[in-house]
This record gives C-alpha cells, structure tokens and sequence, in this order.
C-alpha cells in the first residue's frame, strides 16, 4: 500500500516558502524591483502552482476509512464489486475541474 501521507510529510520544509504571484502586466514595477528584498522568494509555474493546490489538498484530506476499504475488498474477492463505470468516470473529470479551475 502506497503511503501518500508519509511521502507528503516530507515536503514539509517547503510549506513556509513565499509564493510571489506576478502583477496583472506580469511585470513588477520599477519602485518595486528596486525595493530591498526582504526574504528569499520564488516564482511558481502555473503547473507548480496546480501541484501545490493538489499537495494541499491532499494533506487535508481525511484518513484511510478503513470499514469502506475491508467492505470494497471483500466484495471484490467474493467477484460481487460491480463498479458504475459512468459515474466512476463522472467522478474523475469532475475532480479533474476542481483542479483547474
């Protein structure tokens, strides 16, 4: 079993960094750039970004329902899961949306 939560506990160190959203032009303003810098800063990608929202989400997301997953599993091994593959796939592109939007 994958431990996502323990791999997300390693990213730890980078949850105080500063993230320096660009201006509506994209550009900083002369006064700004000039200002003493105060701090280390970053610059993230659109796709940076998109992972640290996923990255966040993910660690505020609940724990394992265990009972969920024992009921799921036997049903799979007695071959009584029967998954609705059209919501199942509703469900994928909906979260999808969440993300870029």
């Amino acid at each position: 079993m994958l431990d996502v939560k323990g791999v997300l506990l390693s990213l730890k160190s980078y949850e105080k960094t500063k993230i320096e959203e660009p201006g509506p032009s994209g550009k900083k303003d002369r006064a700004e750039r000039a200002a003493p810098k105060k701090g280390d800063s970053i610059r993230l990608s659109g796709e940076a970004r998109l992972y640290s929202r996923a990255l966040r989400t993910a660690q505020e997301s609940p724990e394992i329902r265990q009972k969920k997953v024992d009921e799921i599993k036997a049903l799979v091994e007695s071959g009584e899961y029967r998954p609705d593959n059209k919501k199942t796939a509703a469900k994928i592109v909906e979260e999808d949306l969440d993300l870029i939007i």
